[in-house]
């Protein structure tokens, strides 16, 4: 299982590459497969890549999509893929590049924080007992803007 951190600053302040890098050294044991960060003011992301399935062999995580301002990381595996590529209507050349996480953010994309409620149908949202960090950036900086 990779392992994945996350901070999230309610007060605004930037987060210091030192403290995401403190807790990436804790989850090193984990990422024998590579691993990357992602910070963007009060918010980071960091992932400790370990691969299990197909699709994780090309991923890069964390993921950002700057345009969306959505950022993810996730230790998960998608049991539906070809349902949720229906159902997103993602065309068939775009499907063998699409990663599992970054399923899930096309998702966010289209369906928002009701993105679980309409999409996923049998799917677990992960592996094991991990929850997605991740789709902070919008949400923080409207809190952030507005505390």
């Amino acid at each position: 299982m990779s392992g994945i951190c996350g901070i999230l600053h309610l007060d605004g302040q930037p987060v210091k590459a030192e403290t995401l890098e403190k807790m990436m050294d804790a989850l090193a044991h984990r990422g024998i497969d590579g691993s990357g960060a992602w910070r963007e003011g009060a918010i980071a992301l960091g992932h400790q890549m370990l691969h299990l399935t197909p699709e994780s062999l090309t991923e890069k995580l964390p993921f950002s999509d700057p345009p969306a301002r959505l950022a993810i990381t996730a230790d998960n595996r998608m049991d539906n893929r070809m349902e949720l590529f229906r159902q997103l209507e993602i065309p068939h050349s775009r499907q063998a590049g699409t990663t599992d996480s970054g399923l899930i953010l096309e998702a966010y994309k289209n369906g928002g924080q009701e993105c679980p409620d309409i999409s996923w149908g049998i799917l677990s949202w992960s592996s094991g007992p991990v929850w997605i960090m991740g789709f902070f950036s919008t949400w923080c900086n409207n809190l952030c803007q507005t505390s």
